[in-house]
């Protein structure tokens, strides 16, 4: 997990994310910013991270996206770009803007926690199940088939994912 400013700036991160920012070619920092190598892929991630940390505090769930981000070999890495889900209030001037990364390699096996995402965007269990695989890289047809649904039962799924939550915790 990587906690990034509105400009794409480190605040802080996990162990694991640091060391898969260091073993890949896809994704690094410079002078504390969070990159992309690709200059496309890097333009993309800052206007997600922008808009993710500019979100108004009602509308934080429909600033959730995915950016899967591929190398010339068979690595990729994924990346859910969420804004903060603990943001500051109007009254906290001292405390920045802030996107959440959570990020992870195909070359690892870390999985993002089902119940972590229900907790933080109240998803049923089966949105949780879908949301984990796709932030794990797996494509909407592969996680439909290891989730033994339909490929519309997935779509419709995703689709309730992106749509309008109550809050975010």
């Amino acid at each position: 997990v990587l906690l990034v400013n509105a400009k794409g700036k480190l605040i802080s991160a996990n162990q694991h994310a640091l060391n898969t920012i260091t073993d890949n070619n896809t994704v690094f920092l410079k002078n504390g910013m969070f990159c992309a190598t690709v200059k496309e892929q890097d333009q993309q991630l800052k206007n997600l991270i922008y808009e993710a940390a500019n979100a108004p505090l009602n509308e934080t769930d429909k600033h959730v996206s995915f950016l899967k981000i591929e190398d010339d070999g068979n690595l990729s890495i994924s990346l859910l770009i969420t804004p903060d889900p603990y943001p500051n209030t109007h009254y906290d001037k001292e405390v920045e803007d802030c996107t959440t990364i959570f990020i992870t390699s195909t070359s690892t096996q870390q999985k993002i926690s089902q119940s972590t995402l229900q907790t933080l965007f109240k998803f049923s269990p089966a949105e949780a199940r879908l949301a984990a695989l796709l932030a794990a890289g797996v494509d909407l047809n592969q996680a439909a088939e290891q989730s033994h649904i339909s490929k519309n039962t997935a779509k419709v799924q995703l689709k309730s994912i992106f749509s309008d939550r109550k809050s975010v915790v």
